[in-house]
């Protein structure tokens, strides 16, 4: 309390010799009224500030309306998109049921043959495909019996897989040329017929 006592009186005791002269009253309300002005000013850009950014905030927040319109748009497929395979970019040469391989190549091509045989061998020449990954599905009665995956190591490249044969293992045997997407690049059938018995083979006598 008497802090401000005396901070009064020595602000009376400055005044007072400006308020005792005409020219210093003069003076004295010439700067209050320059300081309301200021002040005035000040406090317009102030509320002009606050207004600019209440205006802000309303263009950029979405009304509850809005918001639950936007929710309700359908997505963009742009992530469908980009998960999409990109297109084929070799082809199968040959694709072929073999008995036998030598130096790299089927020594014939089979359509039949018969559950004698020990072993069924599948050979295949892709163009193309280097650096990417190249499956021989082997089916039998619509079910998978094995999968190879091969790394194709050249433009030009040359593969083969094969299956053992039970003597029961009987009717048509399929390999599916299968890329690394899961597409079917080519297919072939054998047909695995029973094997032949003696008594069949040998000859009836006259």
């Amino acid at each position: 309390m008497m802090d401000r006592i005396s901070t009064g009186l020595l602000a009376l005791m400055l005044v007072q010799p400006l308020l005792a002269d005409s020219s210093g009253r003069e003076n004295l309300r010439q700067a209050v009224d320059s300081a309301r002005l200021s002040l005035d000013k000040t406090t317009l850009r102030m509320n002009l500030l606050v207004a600019e950014l209440d205006a802000e905030s309303i263009e950029t927040l979405p009304t509850a309306a809005e918001a639950e319109a936007m929710a309700k748009e359908p997505q963009a497929e742009a992530s469908v998109t980009a998960s999409e395979p990109p297109p084929i970019s070799g082809t199968v040469e040959r694709a072929v049921f073999t008995s036998a391989i030598e130096g790299r190549e089927p020594v014939d091509e089979l359509q039949e043959t018969d559950a004698n045989q020990a072993r069924m061998i599948f050979f295949t020449e892709l163009m193309g495909f280097e650096g990417q990954e190249i499956w021989h599905r082997w089916i039998y009665q619509n079910e998978v019996m094995a999968e190879v995956v091969f790394q194709v190591g050249g433009p030009r490249w040359r593969v083969h897989s094969s299956k053992n044969l039970m003597p029961d293992w009987t009717g048509p045997w399929q390999v599916e040329v299968v890329d690394g997407y899961g597409r079917v690049l080519a297919s072939q059938v054998l047909e695995v017929v029973p094997p032949v018995t003696y008594e069949e083979a040998a000859p009836s006598n006259p």
